[in-house]
């Protein structure tokens, strides 16, 4: 392609172990990702950046939600 180096949706869903779902809501919210056909491929490390960034930006929504006894 243009020297990136790219996943398919499948490795690229075993490598983060999410499911479809997962991937299509992040492709949603902006997940790098090209057109190739019926396909789509996922620059690594345009994909790698995205998911800090993600993270930086998106509590977690177990996070905090946890109470301590008084």
């Amino acid at each position: 392609m243009d020297g990136v180096q790219y996943e398919t949706a499948d490795q690229l869903k075993t490598r983060l172990r999410i499911g479809t779902s997962t991937l299509y809501r992040w492709i949603e919210k902006g997940l790098p990702s090209i057109k190739v056909s019926r396909s789509r491929r996922f620059p690594i490390v345009e994909v790698d950046r995205w998911l800090r960034m993600q993270k930086m930006t998106t509590p977690h929504p177990n996070r905090g939600t946890k109470r301590s006894k008084p």
